[in-house]
C-alpha cells in the first residue's frame, strides 16, 4: 500500500528484494544511493557479526 511504502524504505532488506527483483526481472539497475546503503548495511552486520563470533568462539563446543 503507498501509505506504508516509506516504512518499507526503512527496512534494509528491502533494498535486498528490490535489487534481486530487478536481477530476475530485467528492469534496470536500482539508484547508487539504495546499493550504497546495501553495502553500509552488509558493512555493519559483518562487523556485528565478527564481534559475536569472537566474543563467543571458546564457547561454542559447550553449547553445541
Amino acid at each position: 500500500p503507498p501509505n506504508v511504502s516509506k516504512w518499507f524504505a526503512l527496512n534494509p532488506f528491502h533494498q535486498l528484494a528490490m535489487f534481486f527483483r530487478a536481477a530476475l526481472s530485467g528492469e534496470g539497475f536500482p539508484s547508487a544511493q539504495a546499493l550504497a546503503g546495501l553495502v553500509a548495511f552488509s558493512l555493519f552486520m559483518l562487523l556485528i557479526g565478527v564481534k559475536v563470533f569472537f566474543k563467543t568462539y571458546r564457547r561454542t563446543p559447550e553449547l553445541l
